[in-house]
């Protein structure tokens, strides 16, 4: 596959770090799920939302992990199968779920396997959207190069800038936490580019 998660230091992040990165994540494609929920009429996205300040508040050491196998379980009865709908939205959709969802599970117990396969997801939601939109087409038989692309670019950069601000802070702080958050918010625009405002 052509992106991967190899440049980024995420064996470096301890386990707040960890949940925040995840959260980063989360937080930066919910968009993705709230437009396909209000045109498909499928799904909860304010039990996403939940789940976000939940892991927020987690990862700001003022929330403990102890009840979120109930949090999973909400998630996965809000979770589409893209087999079962025509629009290309549930893909993005489902992509949000996962990345909360591994959240959720890094929560409970750290994992850099959760943080690497995170940052690999929420990459090839933005290569899978580019190819659907058809961005990568070029008069030749071979497509563009991913990395030429924008949204690829700045996804890739919001990525290593979540991990630098990270590792610049030892412990969390509700004020760097709340600055993490509102990097990841992005004005409510996705890493594809959806906006529901």
């Amino acid at each position: 596959m052509p992106y991967t998660a190899s440049a980024l230091p995420l064996d470096q992040l301890n386990h707040w770090q960890q949940i925040a990165f995840l959260c980063a994540l989360g937080e930066h494609s919910l968009p993705n799920y709230q437009l396909f929920s209000e045109l498909c009429d499928s799904g909860d996205p304010a039990v996403l939302r939940q789940n976000l300040n939940l892991l927020w508040d987690c990862a700001a050491g003022i929330q403990s992990a102890k009840n979120f196998e109930k949090q999973v379980d909400l998630l996965e009865e809000n979770t589409p199968n893209p087999t079962h709908f025509d629009s290309y939205g549930a893909r993005p959709a489902l992509d949000s779920c996962v990345l909360i969802s591994a959240a959720l599970s890094c929560a409970m117990k750290a994992s850099l396997d959760d943080c690497q396969s995170a940052s690999i997801l929420s990459l090839a939601t933005v290569a899978e959207f580019l190819e659907f939109s058809g961005a990568l087409e070029t008069d030749s038989d071979q497509p563009a190069p991913l990395q030429d692309q924008d949204l690829y670019q700045q996804e890739q950069a919001f990525q290593q800038l979540v991990c630098d601000r990270l590792l610049a802070h030892k412990t969390p702080t509700k004020a760097f936490i709340k600055q993490l958050r509102e990097l990841a918010h992005n004005d409510g625009v996705s890493h594809i580019g959806i906006s529901v405002d």
